[in-house]
């Protein structure tokens, strides 16, 4: 839906300053005439923040044919005169990746079409089916890659080693059980019995001896997926009451089957300790130190004969631990 457009767009420009590269220019007064029926144009709808990497490799090796539609109502459907049944996507208005990591707000002359679209239904019912082109994935799957909760318990079934979580689940499916040392499940079937034993629960996780080892607490929806800035919030550890207020904000929202989830943060760079000069000629610097996050980053893609293969190469940033830390776990 348009509502929203404000806050993805605000958002890539963020990501975009964060990265050190040129904020978004509006060309739409002058529509793009340089795309044709049979050019590939590939579609990202989705949240920036989860793309952005595939967005700019795209803007490098295909410059101008990679496109970002921030809404629905950027693009529109007609039927295909190739396929009978079935509708092609077109865009009307898009941000273009271009090679350097320039993107500029674009419409256009007339409506390119979609060759591939990739869509995670961050932004309404899916526009993928019953489509002529290609497509990356099904709202079922979705459902699963954006599940928190069941993810989590993949992994660490797999023995990989999880930070300690609290999941207030609300009328869960059958066998969902808490397998995992680190996870506390704490299931409900009304949503008044979640409110009023939250405080209780949410108090008993705070005091594990795992937990207390932790500087933040990540408080967000089970299917709000692992890179998403919806419905999420990061606040420390000590504050309690800010932690049960950020959960109860979550409950109109729950629905059958989901769960509203705390993680527990750790902060991967702590700052070096302050060490005295003697007879030293320069002041004692004043600048504040703040603990950091270590973020690694890969796009991984799918090759013909079903392996997995590293199309960039890992990229490392460090960024301060209240900017984005949901990105961080």
């Amino acid at each position: 839906m348009d509502s929203f457009l404000p806050q993805s767009y605000s958002t890539l420009q963020q990501i975009l300053c964060e990265l050190a590269l040129p904020k978004t220019r509006d060309r739409t007064q002058n529509p793009r005439k340089d795309v044709g029926r049979c050019d590939v144009i590939i579609c990202v709808m989705a949240s920036p923040d989860k793309y952005l990497s595939l967005l700019l490799a795209g803007g490098k090796k295909c410059p101008g044919r990679m496109l970002l539609c921030l809404c629905p109502s950027w693009v529109c459907r007609s039927p295909s005169n190739t396929q009978s049944g079935l509708f092609s996507l077109f865009i009307l208005k898009a941000v273009t990746f271009e090679a350097g990591g320039y993107t500029y707000l674009d419409t256009f002359g007339s409506p390119c079409r979609v060759m591939y679209l990739l869509e995670d239904g961050s932004m309404g019912p899916s526009e993928g089916e019953g489509l002529d082109c290609l497509t990356c994935s099904s709202p079922q799957l979705n459902t699963l890659t954006e599940d928190v909760l069941l993810n989590y318990q993949l992994l660490g079934g797999k023995g990989v080693p999880l930070p300690p979580m609290l999941a207030l689940s609300y009328r869960p499916p059958e066998g969902l059980v808490s397998s995992h040392p680190s996870l506390m499940l704490h299931p409900t079937q009304e949503k008044e019995d979640l409110q009023e034993s939250m405080e209780k629960v949410i108090s008993d996780f705070l005091q594990q001896p795992e937990v207390q080892g932790s500087d933040k607490v990540l408080v967000q929806l089970s299917t709000s997926g692992w890179g998403s800035q919806e419905s999420a919030a990061v606040l420390r550890r000590e504050d309690r009451e800010g932690l049960l207020r950020a959960a109860a904000a979550l409950v109109p929202q729950v629905r059958e089957g989901e769960a509203i989830l705390l993680t527990a943060c750790y902060p991967s760079i702590q700052p070096l300790q302050r060490t005295m000069v003697k007879n030293s000629l320069f002041k004692e610097p004043t600048v504040k130190k703040e603990q950091l996050f270590l973020h690694i980053s890969a796009q991984v893609c799918r090759t013909p004969d079903d392996k997995p293969q590293v199309t960039q190469r890992p990229t490392r940033e460090l960024v301060p631990a209240y900017c984005r830390a949901w990105r961080k776990l």
